[in-house]
């Protein structure tokens, strides 16, 4: 493979290919370069041997002045819902455009989708609030077009809600006026961080949503100047050749623009703290609270930036929550809680999920004296047993005055009680706890056809944030976008939705047998 190199590391089993499995992609290119063909190669043993895998496209000569029968260029590969993603630029029968592939085991792939209808060099991220951030090559300033007038190469931006839609028609946003390299990556604190051919990165901290921030690295410019997140928020920048290099083949002669200095370097990079990604951080939480008591914390953001948040907790039974006058709030403990156990606080900004957090604070209630008719006597302690102890002489006829035995009562470890919710909104089913792949999309419905689930335990994200889990996965925990689906309370009247109507039966086993009364649709009862 010629050009445009780019490794890939499958997060999730796709097809045959286990998690961890490496991918190469490239541009194969004979000498004469007569045409190209984005190939893949894979590795199973951390790249120490290599197999071919698959051709996701071919194309014409690499030639940027064709118009037709053009190349294929510079590949670059996500997985999204169980899939790998290959988003290509395709110059074949039009001015350069950016399409995507997918499939569903790394050999076949689907009909070739159009992402933006000018443009090229796409590269596509997952952002802190589950849409996709793609960076390319516009060409949008470009006299009629002709994509000889590499003048007019900038870096944009545009954004889809599911990696796979893009609207073609639709730019999005310009960024860099420096041509090449639109590299992006996530950070895992949300950070999101663009790179150009310049010595120059440009940072976002809110999910693509305002301004963009330049930030200077000590690292040069360059032709080809890539861009990887570290797992501990590190930035590893890769450059290659120099600025301009542009190995193409133009009106039949290869024409190589060389520089003296071909070097290959990189860094890594610590982004100064003031560019990150704001948290959610909290002050004065409790770390534990007994029944009918009551204490108050704050949530903001790390930044100062003023924001709302919906604060929850995962057991609305016991533990409720209320907004003060001094914008703090007041965490309460029902009164007639009996036993101990640990419950989770979650503060969600309220237009933005992507910024969560939570505390724990183990919560404590006694019960009152239980009489043992065991020969025991209580001690007016409530939730303490004493029993006396006996004399070894059994002619003793004097009281012991051995102290009494206490025995504390633990409290009992609680199965997880399963129970169903239903998304209120569109909603997606990611791999793990951190939202960071996609098993599977679901449509908004009305409330009569949403999609439901069966919650079979919680967890929490590396941030924080409640997820509940489901058979096929994580999802988010936000009342904003999941309610739970039985009624949790006795309702004085409800009223029929569905179009077919529902029945009354005679017990909690809804079976044929069981029905009694049917009612219509908007019967009140």
């Amino acid at each position: 493979m010629r050009y445009q190199p780019t490794l890939y590391e499958l997060p999730e089993q796709v097809g045959d290919m286990p998690a961890g499995t490496l991918i190469c992609a490239g541009n194969a290119i004979p000498t004469n370069l007569s045409q190209t063909s984005i190939d893949l190669y894979k590795s199973t043993d951390h790249g120490r041997t290599w197999t071919f895998l698959s051709t996701v496209d071919h194309g014409g000569a690499a030639d940027l002045g064709l118009s037709s029968n053009g190349p294929v260029w510079e590949p670059s590969l996500l997985t999204i819902n169980h899939q790998l993603v290959c988003y290509y630029s395709d110059q074949k029968v039009k001015p350069q455009t950016i399409d995507h592939r997918t499939s569903s085991d790394g050999i076949h792939w689907s009909d070739e989708k159009e992402d933006a209808n000018i443009g090229g060099m796409p590269v596509v991220a997952q952002m802190a609030n589950g849409k996709y951030i793609m960076s390319y090559e516009g060409y949008r300033s470009i006299t009629n077009n002709d994509p000889n007038q590499a003048t007019g190469i900038t870096t944009w931006v545009k954004y889809s809600d599911n990696g796979l839609d893009w609207d073609a028609t639709n730019p999005g946003t310009k960024i860099a006026g420096t041509k090449g390299s639109p590299y992006v990556t996530v950070l895992n604190d949300g950070t999101i961080v663009l790179n150009s051919t310049a010595e120059n990165i440009y940072v976002n901290k809110d999910n693509g949503n305002g301004a963009w921030t330049s930030v200077d690295t000590p690292m040069g410019g360059g032709y080809s100047r890539s861009l990887a997140a570290l797992p501990n928020n590190q930035i590893l920048i890769v450059c290659g050749g120099p600025m301009g290099a542009t190995p193409y083949k133009t009106d039949g002669n290869t024409v190589i623009k060389t520089n003296s200095d071909r070097t290959l370097t990189s860094m890594v990079y610590d982004l100064p703290a003031q560019y990150h990604r704001a948290t959610v951080q909290f002050a004065n939480q409790p770390t534990s609270l007994a029944a009918g008591k009551t204490a108050n914390f704050t949530v903001k953001l790390s930044d100062g930036s003023a924001a709302d948040f919906d604060i929850t907790t995962d057991d609305a039974q016991d533990v409720t929550v209320e907004k003060q006058a001094d914008g703090s709030y007041q965490l309460k403990v029902n009164s007639n809680f009996v036993g101990q156990k640990d419950v989770t606080v979650t503060a969600t900004k309220k237009d933005d999920a992507s910024f969560s957090a939570n505390f724990k604070v183990s919560i404590t209630g006694q019960a009152a004296p239980t009489p043992d008719n065991n020969n025991s006597t209580n001690t007016g302690t409530t939730g303490t047993i004493t029993t006396p102890s006996s004399s070894s002489q059994a002619t003793t006829t004097e009281p012991s005055t051995t102290q009494p035995t206490t025995t504390s009562q633990p409290a009992a470890t609680k199965k997880f009680k399963q129970f169903k919710v239903y998304a209120k909104t569109g909603i997606r089913v990611y791999k793990g706890v951190d939202f960071k792949h996609v098993v599977k999309s679901y449509a908004k419905h009305s409330r009569t056809n949403a999609k439901t689930f069966i919650i079979t335990g919680k967890a929490y994200s590396k941030n924080g944030a409640l997820r509940y889990k489901t058979a096929a996965g994580y999802i988010t925990a936000n009342s904003k976008y999941v309610a739970k689906l039985y009624y949790q309370t006795a309702p004085k009247k409800v009223t029929v939705l569905a179009k077919a109507g529902t029945y009354e039966y005679t017990k909690p086993t809804f079976s044929k047998a069981n029905r009694s009364t049917h009612l219509k649709k908007r019967n009140n009862c």
